[in-house]
């Protein structure tokens, strides 16, 4: 229900380099439902562009641009949207981005890429991916989890499913720096 998803909202910690604001979830078009979406905001909420954007405690996106009552948001499945992320429990780091719809994983999957990670090393299938720490975003939220993985001469790629419940979410936190 909406009063369970806001009190666990509400018991979020991102540390005190942080804050989080929780939004509603304005609109969102059938086409793009899992890949933009407008939050409602008050106008004396000041959104910069590229906030990072947590569903559940997941990172699910990016604002990319913020008016005066509105801010929309792209999700790791655009193309548009980027992270540096790492596979927990190791010192393997990727470029998190969307990787559209695969042949052979299922079209209701929410997938993304993590590349450039190195060739040699075993990746194992659920495990799970965080924020590097790397940028402007903290370390250790959960983005996603493995599915499996590709090689070729030069380096490796893990195809990832999306930790944040995109098709369902109804509210989204904003999370902003407190400098």
């Amino acid at each position: 229900t909406d009063n369970q998803t806001l009190r666990k909202a509400q018991k979020l910690s991102v540390g005190k380099a942080y804050t989080l604001r929780l939004m509603s979830i304005l609109k969102r078009h059938p086409v793009t439902w899992n890949e933009r979406f407008t939050l409602s905001k008050r106008k004396s909420d000041f959104v910069p562009v590229g906030t990072s954007v947590l569903i559940e405690g997941k990172l699910a996106g990016k604002v990319m641009v913020a008016g005066k009552t509105t801010a929309d948001v792209e999700t790791f499945l655009s193309d548009d949207v980027e992270a540096a992320c790492a596979i927990k429990g190791t010192q393997w780091f990727g470029l998190l981005k969307g990787a559209g719809y695969l042949k052979d994983l299922p079209s209701t999957e929410l997938i993304c890429v993590l590349d450039n990670l190195p060739r040699d090393v075993e990746i194992k299938p659920g495990s799970l991916v965080y924020t590097s720490g790397v940028g402007v975003l903290p370390g250790g939220i959960e983005v996603a989890r493995v599915l499996k993985t590709e090689r070729n001469e030069i380096k490796q790629k893990a195809y990832v499913k999306v930790s944040a419940p995109l098709n369902s979410a109804r509210f989204a936190n904003l999370l902003l720096r407190n400098d």
